[in-house]
């Protein structure tokens, strides 16, 4: 039987598709960079990304649970009943992967952290700094995907969806995503060298972007279309809250690490990378050292001065 639908009951009934088009993108594409974080991990031996894939996979296993969770409370149609199959299907599933993720990223952890602490052992002050290196680091490849993801559903909606007739400041938005996109690259380089080479100019623009990042999107929600969009899809107001922890977190960490700079950690990072470069026998240095032997002399690392003393004297050099 053929029925004419007026305009009013047409949109009504294309709005929540349209929405549900453009979660199951950005989910889809969620799991690209899942693939290339464990790629990345893998190929360079790296802890951070080791860990932002896991605390990743955390999200989208609660973001599934949270879906199974809503839409078994509705009326048991037909419709309801196949979407609860699909639903428990893709929770399982998640599950599945978030218990291998987290057995493998356990097993690598340990591994890459065995090899790195077993060349050369840092004191417990530059141990307690290097976790906030790593949290610095974990926090940035968050922030890199979330923020892209929670940036682009808005413009898509401004450009594309139901309320794109509504926004009276688009141009302003679409400008706010522009200039973000293109500083986020840097942003993540000023991040992860800055802390890493303790270079405190480079420091003070890397927590000034992020503090851009964090008042510009904040801003957002004066627009009563933004708050609209963020209490009426939820999966959005995810990506958002998402985002601005993982930023909370890079900047809390960042200034963290700041305060803690020229007391050993860029140098131990200097070192162990050498070390591990030039395939050094642990055996043939000191791996358990104390906090007064780190520093003693004026020189952080004096306790390998006798076997390499032009290589600890030497600058840090960028190192990734």
């Amino acid at each position: 039987m053929s029925m004419i639908l007026d305009p009013v009951c047409t949109f009504t009934l294309l709005y929540p598709q349209a929405k549900h088009v453009e979660r199951n993108l950005s989910l889809i594409g969620s799991q690209f960079w899942f693939y290339g974080l464990a790629v990345f991990a893998i190929v360079f031996e790296s802890i951070p990304h080791i860990l932002a894939l896991l605390i990743a996979r955390l999200i989208a296993t609660g973001w599934s649970t949270y879906c199974f969770m809503a839409h078994n409370q509705y009326p048991r149609s037909h419709y309801f009943v196949r979407r609860f199959a699909l639903q428990l299907a893709d929770l399982v599933l998640h599950l599945d992967a978030l218990l291998i993720s987290t057995y493998l990223s356990w097993r690598l952890y340990k591994l890459y952290r065995t090899h790195t602490f077993r060349r050369v052992g840092p004191p417990k002050n530059v141990l307690r700094m290097y976790g906030y290196f790593l949290a610095v680091l974990v926090s940035i490849q968050l922030s890199i995907f979330i923020l892209v993801n929670a940036m682009a559903l808005w413009v898509d909606q401004l450009l594309h969806g139901a309320i794109k007739d509504l926004s009276s400041h688009t141009p302003v938005y679409n400008g706010t995503f522009i200039l973000t996109t293109v500083l986020l690259v840097p942003w993540l380089m000023m991040g992860w060298y800055s802390v890493r080479l303790e270079w405190r100019k480079l420091t003070w623009v890397f927590l000034a972007v992020a503090f851009f990042f964090v008042f510009a999107w904040s801003m957002m929600f004066y627009s009563r279309v933004y708050r609209f969009t963020f209490i009426d899809w939820p999966f959005f107001g995810c990506m958002t809250v998402s985002s601005f922890v993982a930023l909370f977190c890079s900047t809390g960490f960042a200034v963290v690490c700041a305060r803690n700079y020229d007391k050993g950690l860029a140098q131990w990072l200097y070192v162990e990378k050498n070390f591990g470069d030039d395939d050094f026998e642990p055996d043939l240095f000191p791996t358990e050292v104390t906090e007064e032997e780190w520093k003693h002399d004026g020189d952080r690392a004096s306790i390998y001065k006798v076997a390499l003393p032009d290589l600890l004297r030497a600058d840090p050099a960028p190192v990734v």
